[in-house]
């Protein structure tokens, strides 16, 4: 697992348009995705980073959370 401050990356925004994974099952009050689900950061600020999800295959939702750590996602290969 990467180290520092924002786990690998040597700037906070450089976390912005990467295809990353989950790193643990997170929640919110619209959805609860699993460790593994895959999508990509779209913001970062002060409160972390906001993460959107791949779009359901039969619904065509693509979920989103905001407020994960930069440990709580990493690159996805």
């Amino acid at each position: 697992m990467a180290t520092g401050r924002y786990n690998g990356m040597k700037r906070a925004g450089d976390w912005v348009g990467q295809p990353v994974e989950l790193a643990r099952d997170v929640s919110n009050s619209y959805c609860a995705l699993p460790q593994g689900y895959r999508g990509k950061v779209t913001q970062q600020n002060a409160n972390g980073l906001t993460f959107e999800g791949e779009a359901c295959d039969c619904c065509k939702v693509a979920p989103r959370i905001t407020r994960l750590s930069y440990f709580d996602v990493r690159l996805a290969v």
